[in-house]
């Protein structure tokens, strides 16, 4: 004769085929091996105050600590192909930026990596606009004011890298929509850049919101523009360059980042990974992280997301990168 079943059993039976998706989503993750997630920068970058919000979320559903590990250099690249080296097996990831999978395609003459054919997409967290900035010492209010101030002068404007979003933004903006005689100033890193912008050492630089709104508030850095289509919600009162009536498509550039997984990884291991992720990204200290590190969308996407992200970019920066005389390394 059959037993009946406990209303204990069956809320254990149930809560159990709930969270097995999420409990397996690493393979042996009850074995407590960590989630690696390999950042491609330094210590300090918006993405670590994202993986930090995250990691207790998913540790909470998997039982699985997550661990972030930095591989900084070649822009990106040593990160993403120490993922590639490791076994696919959904215990480690890459937390890349739009950089690294799209400008790389163009930078360099023999990368390693191909970011359609050898990633897996997870979720993707963004977008970002990039936002012009001048030293507050500049006597000028806003981008017509600058581009007055600036004819006449030789000056530079910085940003994290050659043939980075920002370079391809400021050498379109200032050299070649308003006909400036300005020089591009690459530095190894937002950081360092903006140190200078706001010492006065480059007259313009580009940078992101997360970076950029702390130095506005400070009265060290004035902003006075950002990409996209939309205002910043870091920086409400910046115009957008479409607004200013600068419409190419470049002006429309946006950064964004990406959790990839290698593409051994199977089909049903990554969507258990996605939907972990997505899971992490939904909690309300996730969202509000998200949200005070400046990206447009409290809310993470798929990897379908991250597959139309890819390929819209890929359809317009490494021509620009082409078109501007960067010399892949």
């Amino acid at each position: 004769m059959t037993r009946p079943i406990s209303r204990r059993t069956a809320l254990a039976a149930a809560t159990a085929f709930i969270l097995a998706p999420h409990v397996r989503a690493a393979g042996d993750s009850l074995r407590e091996r960590p989630l690696h997630v390999i950042v491609p920068f330094a210590v300090g970058s918006p993405g670590d105050r994202v993986l930090r919000a995250l990691a207790p979320r998913w540790q909470a559903l998997t039982g699985q600590p997550l661990l972030v590990e930095h591989r900084p250099g070649a822009s990106g690249a040593l990160g993403a192909q120490a993922v590639l080296q490791a076994a696919p097996d959904g215990h480690t990831l890459l937390f890349a930026t739009s950089d690294v999978l799209v400008n790389n395609t163009a930078l360099f003459r023999t990368l390693r990596y191909d970011p359609v054919r050898d990633f897996r997409p997870l979720a993707r967290i963004g977008p970002v606009p990039l936002v012009l900035c001048v030293p507050a010492t500049l006597p000028v209010d806003d981008l017509a004011g600058f581009a007055a101030w600036a004819r006449g002068r030789q000056t530079s404007y910085g940003s994290w890298g050659e043939g980075s979003h920002a370079h391809l933004v400021g050498e379109m903006l200032l050299a070649r929509r308003l006909g400036l005689a300005t020089v591009h100033a690459p530095y190894r890193g937002l950081g360092p850049m903006l140190q200078d912008l706001a010492g006065g050492h480059v007259a313009a630089g580009i940078g992101v919101p997360p970076a950029v709104a702390p130095l506005v508030e400070a009265g060290r850095l004035r902003a006075l523009a950002v990409t996209g289509g939309q205002r910043s919600i870091a920086l409400p009162d910046v115009p957008t360059l479409q607004e200013l009536g600068h419409r190419e498509p470049v002006f429309g550039l946006r950064q964004w980042a990406a959790l990839m997984a290698p593409a051994a990884v199977p089909a049903a291991l990554a969507q258990r990974l996605e939907s972990g992720i997505l899971e992490g990204f939904a909690h309300e200290e996730s969202r509000r992280v998200l949200k005070l590190a400046g990206f447009e969308s409290e809310r993470a996407g798929g990897a379908d997301d991250v597959r139309a992200a890819l390929a819209q970019d890929m359809a317009l920066v490494p021509g620009l990168i082409r078109a501007l005389g960067v010399q892949p390394q």
